[in-house]
């Protein structure tokens, strides 16, 4: 089987890696090799960005084909990919042909790392965590619970020494992960980073939550009622499915399943990241919409804070809260 080489920006931080295009890669028959030789700073919402992106690539293409990556025994940004869960995720989907798998393959313990970030910046990257919804069948929300427990407790001790709100962020990371449960056939995954910043003396807390499925524009599509997709949907937009998604009440839930989702998931995200003050964006259909500054609900409004992004058709949140210390 042919290989394709993928090498790592210089930067996987943050939402950067959505922002190559993999076009070229698509497909089921080639392998991946992935060349980390030219990335000198990565974090953990960077690498899940990254991981979500590979695995839609690999994931579901045909059982050979496999991955591997170059291991440079002495690259700390290597060796801080394999501590925070990188190559434990991608290994756990797509087989790893390397003849080094020993090395990349790493086991633990993973725990918060600190390491230096732009101009110096100390940063804790979190290890990626996975919420497997798949391993739950058709409770697929029981996932959640072990998710939630293990955020929260993170976030409270952040509580102790800053201005955060710990009950209110752990909420909306829930009711995100609650509408990944319902609305997709995949697993999710969690990446957070701490950014010390010291002339503020606060911190910036950075996250990306993301699935593996096709993101909200397109499921709201697919599960329109059939008077709409007959008359409308042939000039459908990302507006518009943003605007059902953003309404109080709106559900695409089959009407047997509406005792678990009511259709408020998306609105107490919305609402919950105004109320503590966090940027919220939600990278979908090729587009990156702040809907943490989001007015109203209005085509208006929408059509200004969504704008065009790359190709890219991963789908994730991605929030950033500057919290002060105590």
């Amino acid at each position: 089987m042919k290989e394709r080489q993928i090498r790592v920006w210089p930067e996987i931080v943050h939402y950067l890696p959505s922002v190559s295009p993999f076009q070229r890669l698509a497909g089921h028959e080639h392998d991946i090799r992935i060349d980390f030789s030219g990335c000198r700073q990565i974090t953990s919402t960077g690498l899940t960005v990254f991981l979500l992106r590979l695995l839609k690539l690999l994931y579901g293409g045909a059982p050979e084909r496999t991955w591997e990556a170059d291991n440079l025994e002495f690259n700390p940004i290597f060796n801080l990919a394999k501590e925070l869960e990188f190559f434990h995720h991608l290994n756990a989907y797509c087989r790893n042909a390397s003849l080094f798998a020993p090395e990349v393959n790493y086991n633990g313990p993973f725990v918060p790392t600190e390491h230096s970030f732009y101009n110096g910046r100390k940063v804790i990257s979190f290890p990626i965590s996975r919420i497997s919804f798949t391993s739950h069948n058709s409770e697929r929300r029981s996932a959640i619970k072990a998710f939630k427990k293990e955020v929260h407790n993170q976030l409270l001790i952040l509580e102790s020494s800053y201005r955060i709100h710990a009950n209110q962020l752990t909420a909306i990371l829930v009711e995100i992960a609650k509408n990944s449960a319902d609305h997709t056939s995949g697993d999710a995954f969690f990446g957070m980073d701490i950014i010390h910043i010291l002339e503020k003396n606060s911190i910036e807390l950075c996250f990306v939550i993301g699935d593996l499925g096709n993101g909200i524009n397109q499921h709201i599509q697919d599960h329109l009622p059939s008077d709409l997709k007959r008359n409308r949907l042939k000039h459908w937009s990302l507006y518009e499915s943003y605007y059902f998604a953003l309404k109080h009440g709106y559900t695409s839930t089959p009407e047997s399943e509406r005792h678990k989702n009511k259709g408020l998931g998306m609105s107490i995200i919305l609402d919950g990241a105004k109320g503590i003050n966090m940027s919220l964006s939600v990278f979908d259909a090729n587009s990156r919409g702040i809907i943490s500054e989001l007015n109203s609900i209005t085509h208006e409004e929408l059509r200004k804070r969504f704008i065009a992004f790359t190709k890219d058709r991963t789908f994730f949140y991605y929030g950033i809260l500057e919290c002060e210390a105590l």
